[in-house]
């Protein structure tokens, strides 16, 4: 314990005595014990429970406010607390307060004030803010929904009062599923603490979820209720994906507005438009893509729009806000080895003049795009410049390619499906080491020309799995070749390359640029990565994902 200051009630000098002796251990740092009579010590602990209560309140009606004058009360917040007379701390709007001491403090002082006959009007005020503020989220959700919540299914994010506790006493959850309920709406609701207390209130009348993404899939809107450091960092790619409509009631707001209603579609003209005026774009570095060929065999269409015609719009939305103006603008498409097609065994690479041979409806549908951005470059003379990289590894890498699933695997002890013998090879690059190249080409790269990015790290599929198995084994602390029996081989993927190889030698010689990482060090930091955020790697392998590997590899 570290408290600002012990409150002791007490007229005894024995008592004071035992209470600085138990106490002196917790205020070595100079904050005081505090003696006072046993009434004062008892206002004391209600005055300053209330007191940071009308704070909550007071920043709740600010925020309702701030939202019918177009006021940003996140940035009023800052304002206020850089004040020191008023300090940072209870300034966060919200659902509202609850818990075991905020509610019971503010109505045993309200109640004393009755008791005594003093109307104590603040206390009054800031009770009924709070049980309004608790019913606003679920209003603004039907409003949403136009007042007929019947068929809908929200999601629930939170159902503690505060994160880091299963505490639901008073918890504003609480009040927002039962309003949502009653309007007809279904619930799924994911509390990483506090779902077994809310399963004795609501029983099977909602939908209790194992995380975070069950809890979003299919609903058609998501509200934040209680902020948990895991809901603050989503994958918002992934929610999209898998929510029925990406609609965020943001009760505790924890997300940046303008970074969630940024996150559009680039197959979106109106969308791409504005952001281009809002933000008077003049560099696009587009690395919006999709990109795993076992799911572009599955649905070509998917990578067709995305790749294919997100890229023209893009292209085409620069075009038309530049007005043929290029002077300090680029247009900066990343793209894939694959367009180049397959190689055969040996000591041949692509380079930047290898015709383009795509297999596969991913790297047809990058083929395309590449066409396109080049298309815009020699008609309208716009300003491009194109980079084709081998495959990526590294920290944050979603676990349906090779190396974090079976990274994610092995951990699990899971069969590691590998396609064909195993025999294809592929050069491996470390993300850092393409993000500088990314940086490098920006900021040196001439107009027009495409440059190759390799990390010079050719492995065959089945060597590079028996690295990693041998790898984790140690780190693990399993025997010597146990992860190696969970080796399996499956049917080999359609249209599968034999190799991809790259010569970098462009990039390396006109814009001194070279991969740092060699790939033992780069797979060492991967792998110790994946290790370290086994929370986050459960989180991505749960519900949509399930189903996803079910159909690629166990069908």
């Amino acid at each position: 314990m570290k408290p600002d200051r012990v409150v002791v009630g007490t007229s005894s000098d024995k008592a004071k005595k035992v209470m600085t002796a138990l106490y002196e251990p917790f205020v070595r740092q100079g904050n005081p014990i505090i003696f006072m009579d046993e009434r004062s010590a008892e206002m004391t602990k209600y005055a300053a429970n209330s007191y940071l209560a009308t704070r909550i309140s007071f920043m709740n009606e600010i925020a309702n406010l701030c939202e019918r004058l177009g006021a940003d009360v996140d940035m009023v917040r800052k304002g206020m607390g850089s004040d020191s007379r008023i300090g940072k701390r209870f300034l966060f709007p919200g659902v509202g307060y609850g818990g075991s001491c905020f509610p019971k403090d503010v109505q045993a002082l309200a109640k004393s004030a009755q008791e005594n006959e003093y109307d104590f009007k603040i206390l009054k005020a800031v009770m009924h803010v709070n049980d309004l503020q608790k019913e606003i989220l679920s209003s603004k959700i039907s409003q949403y929904f136009n007042d007929d919540l019947s068929g809908k299914t929200i999601g629930v994010w939170g159902l503690a009062f505060k994160p880091n506790t299963d505490d639901i006493r008073e918890a504003p959850a609480l009040t927002i599923i039962a309003r949502l309920l009653h309007k007809g709406a279904k619930v799924k609701a994911y509390d990483p603490e506090a779902m077994e207390n809310v399963k004795q209130i609501f029983g099977d009348k909602i939908e209790f979820s194992a995380n975070e993404y069950d809890a979003i899939q299919g609903v058609d809107a998501l509200a934040i209720v209680t902020e948990w450091n895991e809901f603050r960092t989503p994958d918002f790619d992934k929610m999209k994906q898998i929510m029925n409509a990406p609609v965020i009631f943001d009760g505790r707001n924890i997300y940046d507005v303008q970074v969630t209603r940024d996150l559009g579609d680039i197959g979106d003209e109106a969308f791409v438009s504005e952001v281009f005026t809002k933000y008077g774009i003049t560099h696009v570095v587009h690395l919006a893509a999709e990109s795993h060929v076992d799911r572009s065999i599955k649905d070509p269409l998917v990578f067709i729009k995305t790749n294919v015609l997100g890229t023209a719009n893009l292209l085409q939305v620069a075009k038309n806000h530049w007005h043929g103006n290029y002077e300090g603008k680029l247009f900066y498409h990343v793209s894939t080895d694959e367009v180049y097609g397959s190689l055969n065994m040996g000591f041949d690479l692509f380079t930047e003049k290898t015709p383009y041979d795509p297999r596969s409806p991913y790297s047809a549908s990058k083929a395309s795009s590449d066409h396109f951005v080049r298309a815009f470059y020699h008609t309208y003379h716009m300003p491009v410049v194109i980079s084709n990289c081998s495959n990526n590894y590294g920290p944050n890498h979603f676990p349906e390619k090779l190396i974090p699933l079976f990274i994610n695997n092995i951990i699990q002890k899971k069969p590691l499906p590998v396609y064909g013998k195993g025999e294809n090879v592929r050069d491996w690059l470390y993300v850092e080491d393409h993000a500088r190249a990314i940086d490098t080409i920006l900021h040196k790269g001439k107009h027009g020309e495409t440059y190759n990015i390799g990390g010079h790290n050719e492995w065959t599929n089945i060597d590079l799995i028996k690295l990693l198995c041998d790898t984790m084994d140690k780190k693990l602390g399993r025997s010597v070749g146990e992860s190696r029996n969970l080796i399996s081989y499956v049917t080999d993927r359609a249209g599968h390359d034999l190799r991809y190889a790259i010569d970098a030698s462009k990039i390396e010689v006109e814009l001194d640029w070279v991969p740092v990482e060699t790939f033992e060090s780069g797979i060492d930091k991967t792998i110790d990565w994946y290790l370290n955020n086994q929370e986050w790697l459960e989180h991505v392998t749960t519900g949509a994902y399930q189903e996803y590997y079910q159909k690629m590899y166990q069908e």
